[in-house]
């Protein structure tokens, strides 16, 4: 989903940080913040329809180090987490920054984080949690935001939004949105095109793996399907996975898919485990059970560099909050999903595949959605609304960029067909590029289509900005 479903918090381990859920699109910060920045709060409008809505506290980070009289503002948006102060300080975006002599913010998202318009999470305090809101929010910022260096709000400033992931998709909706008021929309691994039904998530994971370490994984998951209905034998396996603290054994099949999945959404060749890793080991056991315990392996070393049980990963404690939770975001993003995205991780119903066969629509919607978490049934999303308003993968509003990587599953659902990029909409796809692999610092391990893709990237920016 917007995220690996189930993995969650902050936690550095190489260039990823692990954050909460299913296989979100999340950006996964790679370390602590470092250089200038402020924290500061915006009186942000709760309800952009109504005109007497009150306001809520947003929060907001500032970083002025850069920044030049006449420069351009650079807003981060944060997508379903707290925001992280690395992304003013560090990274792609900071660099174009410092190149143009810009001012960099970054804008938490409602709900997320210490951006609670309420005290409490109910459906009566949701509703107003949206991604059209989000979109709103954004436009409000960039037109009443107070530039510290004047104390007055901006005047002839070429704005740049700038996200990734859902920010990605925000990035690229408030942009066309708010065409007069953001110069450039910067959209990386963004999925625009919401859909109930994801099995093609599943579908990228298989390719990314390759055929012989796919088709491994699919006898796996298959020997695993078998046992389900042997409670001894199943138990054990959970034993063997270090997860009997899920008791849900649906949510295990789950969660051993979406650890998996999460190596190759943030894969990094040179960190263990990576698809290298995983695949090569894999490939070279020769039963059932060494094949197994090969992944068993792999998936102990992903939690234990992030410090996760599967218990944690779980997300259980968040859904069941009704307290609003400046460090937890599995309640109101899972809300999200149920009411608008759908972006439910299925497995395809054929073809090979990672994913249990149990893993249906009907299942998510069952335990998601349920009055367990939200006191009644919430959902089905219907994400037509957004793909409708905001145009989907028809979006041509111009200075927008979009980058994917041809490896990240949510590829599939952005605007990633390089043949139809032009100058004023251009459109990368970094060969082997996993989600939002550009937006890091530059590395010495980065490949040369992570390179090359950088580059052009900062000439498009400097191209646009040169503009008259």
């Amino acid at each position: 989903m917007l995220f690996n479903f189930l993995i969650y918090t902050t936690i550095t381990s190489a260039r990823i940080l692990l954050r909460n859920s299913f296989n979100r699109p999340d950006i996964q910060a790679s370390g602590k913040a470092e250089g200038t920045f402020e924290i500061l709060w915006f009186n942000q409008t709760l309800d952009h329809d109504s005109a007497n809505s009150p306001t809520f506290k947003q929060k907001y980070l500032v970083n002025t180090q850069y920044y030049k009289p006449g420069g351009p503002a650079f807003v981060y948006i944060e997508g379903e987490s707290p925001i992280n102060s690395y992304w003013v300080t560090h990274g792609n975006m900071v660099e174009l920054a410092k190149e143009n002599n810009g001012i960099i913010f970054g804008l938490e998202h409602r709900f997320y984080g210490d951006s609670q318009p309420f005290e409490d999470w109910t459906l009566d305090t949701l509703k107003y949690l949206s991604s059209s809101n989000g979109v709103k929010d954004i436009g409000n910022f960039v037109k009443n935001v107070i530039n510290p260096t004047t104390n007055k709000t901006f005047e002839n400033t070429k704005w740049i939004s700038f996200g990734g992931s859902y920010a990605g998709t925000l990035s690229a909706w408030a942009k066309e949105e708010f065409p007069d008021d953001i110069f450039i929309g910067y959209a990386t691994s963004a999925p625009v095109l919401g859909k109930e039904d994801f099995y093609e998530y599943d579908q990228v994971v298989v390719s990314a793996l390759g055929p012989q370490c796919a088709n491994e994984m699919n006898s796996i998951k298959n020997y695993i399907d078998e046992l389900y209905d042997d409670k001894t034998a199943f138990n054990q396996l959970k034993t063997d996975f270090n997860c009997t603290d899920v008791e849900n054994d649906d949510l295990f099949l789950y969660t051993i898919a979406d650890m998996l999945a999460y190596i190759v959404q943030y894969n990094i060749p040179a960190s263990n485990p990576s698809i290298d890793t995983f695949c090569e080991g894999l490939i070279k056991q020769s039963d059932m059970k060494s094949k197994i315990n090969h992944y068993i392996d792999q998936t102990n070393q992903l939690r234990n560099n992030l410090g996760f049980t599967c218990k944690s990963l779980e997300g259980y404690d968040s859904l069941t909050a009704t307290k609003a939770d400046n460090q937890s975001m599995m309640k109101p993003y899972i809300y999200q999903c149920c009411q608008e995205w759908g972006f439910w991780q299925t497995a395809p119903k054929q073809g090979i595949s990672t994913r249990s066969k149990r893993l249906t629509l009907n299942w998510f919607y069952d335990y998601f959605c349920s009055a367990q978490f939200y006191g009644k049934r919430i959902g089905p999303s219907n994400p037509s609304l957004n793909n409708n308003r905001f145009k989907a993968l028809n979006n041509h509003t111009p200075r927008t960029l979009w980058i994917n990587g041809d490896t990240d599953p949510w590829n599939v659902q952005s605007v990633n067909n390089v043949q139809d990029s032009t100058l004023d909409r251009p459109i990368y796809l970094i060969k082997n590029g996993s989600h939002c692999s550009e937006v890091y610092p530059d590395d010495p391990t980065d490949s040369a289509s992570l390179t090359d893709t950088r580059k052009k990237i900062r000439a498009d920016i400097s191209r646009w900005l040169n503009q008259s």
